[in-house]
């Protein structure tokens, strides 16, 4: 039997998230998601909320117990455990808040990483020593003492915006491991968006764990600010040529140039599609109470 191929994207809590997640769709299906066999689905707390439901082959509502914590969304609750809820043989899991580059066959992207059972969007490593800069959530000696982990071990800068997996064992056994550590909070982590842990952290000592690396020392399919610096003036099909698939708008604050190359995209894609008032970018912190003091 063919292996059921598809992108997840999730959208729980604020609408903005199922506006961006509605121009993703339409991104991706004006980039020949469809015709390639391919299907995306769309994770939510609450399917009213979508504007244009027809744009994902499969809406999946999820229980709010598994994404609220003293009435409070807690949006890793629910990213780290992609895994079992994902319809698909082989998944891209992407955040909503980005939008593909055109010219770019989604079909392209799963090509280029079909030997692998899982891939992760990094951006370098090091041993695990006191003082090494490659996780932005924790004290890596903390991370180091508390899973008896030695500086043989390589702590990887991991952003859970992107990434690719194949339901089996190796999978398995890697996402069984993160959500024990997401849930176990053995480490103390910089507190983010009403949550005390994050889906990354629980990623990074998750690979050190399970021995189950990153396939390279860098891997950017999604292009964000934070990962390119020098390239903040880069058009998207500028962008496409040096090989990123999506245009990320992620971050609490946007500049204005990063905002209207996304505008003009979503309206581009909106229009190909008769659709009418695609979501326009602006920044978290004006509509996340949880992001204004970040």
């Amino acid at each position: 039997m063919k292996a059921k191929k598809g992108i997840i994207i999730f959208a729980i809590g604020h609408v903005n998230y199922y506006r961006m997640a509605e121009n993703l769709a339409a991104s991706l299906l004006c980039n020949g998601l469809s015709d390639s066999g391919l299907s995306v689905a769309v994770l939510v707390d609450d399917e009213s909320k979508l504007r244009y439901p027809h744009l994902f082959n499969q809406v999946i509502t999820l229980p709010s117990s598994d994404f609220t914590v003293d009435g409070k969304i807690v949006f890793n609750h629910a990213t780290v455990r992609m895994y079992e809820y994902t319809p698909f043989d082989v998944t891209i899991k992407l955040d909503a808040d980005m939008i593909w580059i055109p010219g770019k066959n989604p079909a392209d992207l799963f090509s280029d990483l079909q030997k692998l059972d899982i891939a992760f969007e990094t951006m370098g490593s090091s041993p695990l020593l006191d003082g090494a800069d490659k996780s932005v959530w924790a004290d890596v000696s903390d991370i180091k003492e508390t899973y008896g982990l030695s500086t043989a071990d390589r702590i990887y800068k991991i952003y859970g915006e992107f990434l690719y997996f194949k339901k089996g064992k190796k999978a398995e056994k890697f996402f069984n491991t993160a959500k024990q550590v997401y849930f176990e909070q053995k480490v103390k982590c910089y507190p983010f968006s009403n949550g005390t842990f994050t889906d990354e952290l629980a990623f990074q000592i998750a690979c050190m764990q399970t021995g189950i690396y990153p396939h390279a020392e860098e891997y950017t399919p999604v292009y964000n600010i934070f990962l390119k610096i020098g390239l903040q003036r880069a058009y998207p099909y500028q962008l496409g040529d040096k090989g990123f698939y999506g245009y990320s708008i992620g971050g609490n604050r946007l500049d204005t140039f990063k905002k209207e190359q996304y505008n003009l995209l979503a309206l581009h894609y909106f229009n190909k599609l008769g659709l009418s008032m695609p979501y326009k970018a602006e920044d978290k912190r004006t509509f996340l109470q949880e992001r204004k003091q970040l």
